[in-house]
């Protein structure tokens, strides 16, 4: 049915029981994927294409024929199922939220067993092949998790993997080649790949079917073994033995370039660049397209608006990236004037209103320019000593493979990433991200003369202790006291305003999950912080380090019993640093000075 050509699939999309009039055509290569990967692709691809406001979870992908829907399997492979060419309906969920009524619908079981929890694990199935009619009641076995698989999964997860288990025999029902309705006696379970050695039972008595040929097990008596292997064809084990990422740049096929590939190229101007290199250099930039963007997108995502198709992000996020790199560390072998990078920026832009100032907003096309000139800095004008000089094509594969793919290996390892893009948490995130940013911009404080404004940490954490303080026993002021004696004494108390007391209101931060977080502020200031070359006292946050402090601080209460889950702690902590900064507003709360001695400035404030 398939003949290993390039396979091309129509796909409509249905947001709850709407069908939509566009249809997405999706480039799927040989077909080797699982039909849970086309659900994700295209709910991505209608995000950025039509509906550009949040990520649409797929409920289920079915097969368009002759006006009929055919539900296919979560991972059943498209080039076994469907032909090039083929119509298919991709479901999405409408909105965040699951109703009641969609925890017994079928589209819902669909999505678990795509995306949910145990959909990282693949089908074992025990199939019996005895004689006669004396069926088993269940399969009881021992599993061995693949060497290469267990670094995956956690020892708690292994433990339980390897554990002895029991599972029912059941009957499915299949069809013969003749059209007859038999039953196979059959026992499913998820495991990771790996080694099983099982045996059936009947009534508490061990058997044994006619294949696969009974083995010797481990202690001695006889049983089945099988090995079951990752069920996708695309990458058979987790890590593949030769490294995936192109040893020389080439030239792709015009229909597996991404097609805001040539948007971002048409919009650079290159005006500093040789002719003859562009070519060559387009071949580098192409290859590497797909990591550079989703590099872009990892900061583009607490942008300032994300309802525009146009995602940005600020040149702070781009200095942000320059410190992991260790491209703005004079000690550093390769060090770039953050002048240069602003200089850079108006040529890239067409713009000449002076410096640009950190919330300056770039395009991709801007920061993929930008990261160019960089390699060419690096690698082909002042490269590290004894670093050969090399042409740019070569310069900017280096730059990207030695300088920014290790940055992003500790990116992808981030725990703080991974805890914002868990589902709920991002929600969470997503809801009050405009609030965040309304936050920082009036947390700011001016540095120094034609310096950068930015967040003081000691202003961050003086606002939490003042709120710690609020919601404490002892906070009341003396007024305050004084009235509450008389009050018990029996005589009216005088009313007495607190304009702490908006503090203590429903939806803050109690004062268990405040005292947590001014507990572990300096240590996640640290960590937050720690590539920065100047020392604590005398830098100013980015949004993008304000935005890791305020994730560092939501996950400190964590664990304890009754102080709630991230994506509960992100509202309460936005509400109370927004009391805040509305008594700041007010003059009741007065923000520290930057400086100790306020009439002298520091040597070298760095923004």
């Amino acid at each position: 049915k398939f003949e290993w050509s390039a396979m091309r699939l129509n796909v409509r999309i249905q947001v709850g029981s709407v069908l939509q009039d566009a249809t997405i055509e999706i480039s799927c290569g040989t077909g080797e994927q699982h039909v849970r990967w086309l659900g994700l692709v295209a709910s991505s691809r209608y995000q950025q294409e039509c509906f550009p406001n949040a990520f649409l979870i797929p409920m289920r992908v079915a097969h368009r024929s002759e006006g009929v829907d055919r539900v296919l399997k979560p991972r059943e492979v498209l080039h076994e199922t469907l032909e090039d060419g083929d119509e298919v309906v991709v479901q999405l969920r409408e909105g965040a939220q699951i109703t009641d009524d969609a925890f017994y619908d079928g589209d819902f079981e669909w999505s678990e067993v795509a995306y949910g929890p145990g959909s990282n694990l693949r089908e074992c199935r025990f199939d019996w092949t005895g004689k006669g009619s004396d069926f088993p009641d269940k399969v009881r076995g021992h599993y061995t998790v693949a060497r290469e698989w267990k670094e995956i999964f956690s020892p708690k997860e292994i433990q339980e993997f390897e554990a002895t288990f029991e599972v029912p025999v059941e009957p499915l029902e299949v069809l013969t080649q003749a059209g007859e309705v038999a039953y196979d006696w059959v026992a499913i379970k998820r495991f990771p790949p790996g080694v099983c050695e099982y045996v059936f039972v009947k009534e508490g008595t061990e058997m044994l079917g006619l294949t696969p040929k009974p083995v010797e097990a481990r202690d001695g008596t006889q049983c089945h073994r099988l090995e079951f292997k990752w069920d996708c064809c695309i990458a058979p084990e987790p890590n593949a033995d030769d490294d995936s990422r192109p040893s020389t740049a080439s030239s792709l096929d015009a229909d597996k370039v991404d097609p805001r590939f040539e948007q971002d190229w048409e919009t650079m101007t290159l005006k500093w660049m040789e002719p003859h290199m562009k070519t060559r250099v387009k071949d580098v930039l192409i290859e590497f397209y797909a990591i550079l963007t989703d590099l872009f997108d990892s900061y583009a995502f607490m942008g300032l608006d994300l309802t525009s198709a146009h995602h940005t992000i600020g040149m702070d996020d781009l200095k942000h990236l320059m410190v992991q790199c260790d491209l703005l560390n004079s000690e550093s072998g390769v060090h770039i004037a953050w002048d240069q990078i602003c200089t850079w920026f108006e040529e890239a832009s067409g713009m000449s209103f002076g410096k640009p100032h950190l919330p300056q907003r770039l395009t991709r096309a801007h920061y993929l320019e930008l990261l160019l000139r960089m390699a060419h800095f690096t690698m082909c004008h002042r490269p590290k000593p004894g670093q050969q000089v090399v042409a740019l094509d070569e310069g900017f594969f280096r730059f990207i493979t030695d300088v920014l793919i290790p940055v992003m290996d500790v990116y992808d390892d981030d725990p703080i990433r991974k805890t914002a893009v868990e589902y709920k948490n991002l929600i969470a995130i997503q809801q009050h991200r405009p609030s965040m940013r309304s936050i920082y911009s009036s947390l700011e404080q001016e540095w120094a003369e034609d310096q950068e404004r930015m967040v003081a940490p000691a202003a961050m954490k003086h606002v939490l202790e003042v709120a710690q303080q609020a919601c404490s026993e002892e906070s009341a002021p003396p007024e305050k006291k004084a009235a509450d004696k008389e009050a018990k004494e029996g005589e009216k108390p005088p009313e007495v305003e607190d304009p702490l007391a908006e503090f203590g209101e429903e939806g803050r931060l109690s004062f268990e999950q405040l005292e947590m977080m001014t507990q572990v502020f300096d240590e996640a200031l640290a960590t937050v912080t720690s590539k920065r070359p100047e020392p604590p006292e005398t830098l100013g946050l980015y949004f993008w380090e304000f935005f890791e402090m305020v994730m560092h601080l939501a996950r400190a209460p964590v664990g304890q019993e009754g102080l709630g889950e991230v994506h509960d702690i992100i509202p309460a902590l936005v509400a109370t640093m927004q009391t805040a900064v509305s008594l700041v507003e007010k003059g009741v709360i007065e923000l520290p000075a930057l400086y100790e001695d306020e009439e002298a400035e520091p040597e070298a404030p760095v923004a």
